[in-house]
């Protein structure tokens, strides 16, 4: 679709069609596309202020001035981000500077903003998402880990976007992420396996698409009934360390006992686990713990965490690709791309003790 839409551009520039390109079936015996690869590329066109197509009539040529001019707000690719540098995850700072590295090379430039309050249920974030893009001018835009709110107004006003993360259910728009759904019924099959019938999951109060599907998911294992007593719990959070603390409070009283936590961000599973040993919690033998994600710091940790892992140059190379397609033409397909992270053991998961 890249090159049809370049060689259309080619074309044009070059005087080949003067006022009106030929029919699409014409077009795709020229260039020998297909109709699926020929309209996107059209679209991108059109996006770009080249053509106007108009059903039932002739595709127009717009504006050929269109195709000379690559102005800095072109070449600029800009990644919302909430929260501070310091607490991204080492596997998104990796992809960000892979990212950089290859927009550099094709001529483009990474810019990275920082907002916390875009995920807040603030009243003004469309006034403040108004305001940034006014400001900022950008080839395309990378939402990352974004809520409802910030997605749904980025599809609403068409701006070229892709998530680094999930989309809601009624947002249309390209997105990269982990396949959630499918990490967090392996983790809850593996809890089952192991003979944890009691075993909550623990979830930072986000409005995160990531976040609900890996939840459904978790739910949906239990639910099935493939073991007699088995219960599977939600617990929820407000990001903080204090509030990890209270979410786990209950959970350590409890009757029958929770005998396994499923941790769905790594940061904070020292927390978690020095919140166990300090309450004369034993891990593995009292309580197991798996995390959904993998960070580097947890390398460093006794006893070694249970997680999963993607492969980050896989996740970095394909999440660069479609950033360029986006940024180049303007145009990607609304379609969720989801990579499977991989299970892998840890000192802190392992099987009920009797008694």
């Amino acid at each position: 679709m890249v090159q049809t839409a370049d060689i259309l551009r080619q074309e044009i520039a070059r005087g080949l069609w003067r006022d009106v390109l030929p029919g699409q079936r014409p077009l795709c015996d020229l260039l020998r596309v297909s109709r699926t690869t020929l309209e996107p590329a059209l679209a991108v066109l059109q996006r770009q202020g080249i053509i106007r197509i108009s059903h039932g009539r002739r595709t127009r040529i717009v504006s050929k001035r269109k195709l000379a001019q690559r102005s800095s707000a072109s070449m600029r690719v800009v990644a919302l981000i909430h929260g501070p540098i310091y607490a991204l995850s080492q596997s998104t700072l990796y992809t960000l500077t892979q990212l950089q590295h290859r927009l550099q090379t094709a001529g483009f430039v990474l810019d990275i903003r920082f907002d916390a309050r875009l995920c807040s249920t603030a009243r003004d974030t469309p006034k403040r998402l108004a305001g940034l893009v006014c400001e900022t001018p950008a080839a395309c835009w990378i939402l990352f880990s974004m809520n409802h709110a910030v997605q749904r107004w980025f599809m609403d006003r068409r701006l070229p976007t892709i998530l680094f993360g999930t989309a809601h259910a009624d947002v249309r728009l390209p997105s990269l992420d982990t396949h959630n759904e499918a990490v967090f019924r392996h983790a809850a099959g593996r809890f089952l396996a192991a003979g944890h019938r009691r075993v909550a999951l623990l979830m930072p109060r986000f409005d995160l698409a990531g976040d609900l599907e890996g939840e459904r998911g978790f739910l949906a294992v239990f639910e099935a009934g493939a073991y007699s007593g088995a219960e599977g719990l939600v617990v929820h959070y407000d990001g903080t360390t204090e509030g990890v603390r209270a979410a786990l409070g209950p959970l350590l009283v409890a009757t029958p006992p929770v005998t396994g936590l499923l941790v769905a961000d790594p940061r904070i599973v020292l927390s978690v686990m020095g919140h166990l040993q300090a309450s004369g919690k034993s891990i593995p033998r009292d309580v197991s713990i798996l995390t959904t994600e993998y960070d580097e710091f947890l390398d460093y940790q006794v006893p070694s965490v249970a997680s999963y892992r993607h492969a980050l140059t896989t996740f970095a190379a394909r999440l660069s690709r479609q950033v360029l397609t986006l940024a180049e033409t303007g145009y990607l397909p609304a379609r969720a791309t989801r990579l499977m992270a991989e299970f892998q053991p840890g000192a802190s998961f392992g099987p009920v003790v009797a008694g």
